[in-house]
């Protein structure tokens, strides 16, 4: 099936997100980037420490503004990714938080005005091919997540909310994909499609806005898969 216009801009404004990433994770390590931070600012004179506030004294604040302390909501991502041999077997295991991506525009899905889409995993690294065979970043998706097939997205991924158990109240995404190129892992995200508010919650809609939701950068722990190696990922996302 041929993809619309729209679709095609989605695909393009996907591919610019990824770069972009990548792109900021070069610029937070180069020289100039260092050499900025590293600048030292002419001699001040640096103010006495301030006494200790007694515990009794913050209490009292708090209760004056309102009552305890404050804090907002929270989301958390555990991620564990597995790298597996062709044969099966265990070759590495990664275990680690993301955070919540600025742009997740969830007041919007809140107010009603869209719908939560299907969903989908970036595995950033130069490790899957796009239509010209050249190495791109590999997305897992839900079947559907886009209009259409293509080389570096596997649709393997499901989701679950599970009521009992240890990963009760969670929301749960598991998916896998295979390496064609050897390469590291430098970050991963989650993203959901927003469909238009008319669309139930139960159907595919592939002319969407790709939302960020979940991201978290590895640079200083990049993941080495070698070509022909299965990533297995699983996403747990909790509120608190």
């Amino acid at each position: 099936m041929k993809a619309n216009g729209s679709f095609l801009w989605n695909r393009v404004s996907h591919k610019l997100l990824s770069l972009a990433a990548g792109l900021a994770i070069m610029a937070a390590g180069a020289p100039g980037a260092a050499f900025a931070q590293g600048k030292s600012a002419s001699p001040q004179k640096v103010a006495a420490p301030a006494a200790p506030v007694p515990e009794a004294a913050r209490a009292k604040k708090a209760a004056s503004q309102g009552g305890g302390q404050q804090e907002g909501i929270k989301v958390h991502g555990e991620w564990m990714i597995e790298v597996r041999n062709p044969d099966g077997t265990l070759a590495s295991r990664h275990e680690f938080e993301n955070a919540l991506e600025p742009g997740s525009n969830l007041a919007n899905i809140l107010a009603r005005g869209a719908t939560f889409g299907r969903w989908e995993v970036i595995i950033s690294g130069l490790l899957c091919p796009d239509s010209s065979g050249n190495p791109v970043s590999c997305n897992v998706t839900e079947p559907g997540f886009f209009n259409g097939t293509f080389p570096d997205t596997s649709t393997t991924l499901t989701i679950s909310a599970p009521n009992s158990g240890p990963d009760a109240g969670k929301f749960i995404l598991i998916g896998s994909t295979r390496a064609v190129f050897s390469a590291s892992v430098f970050a991963v995200s989650t993203h959901y499609g927003e469909c238009a508010p008319t669309t139930s919650p139960a159907s595919p809609c592939a002319a969407f806005l790709i939302r960020p939701f979940t991201t978290k950068f590895l640079s200083a722990n990049p993941i080495p898969v070698v070509a022909g190696q299965t990533i297995d990922v699983t996403v747990k996302i909790s509120f608190s």
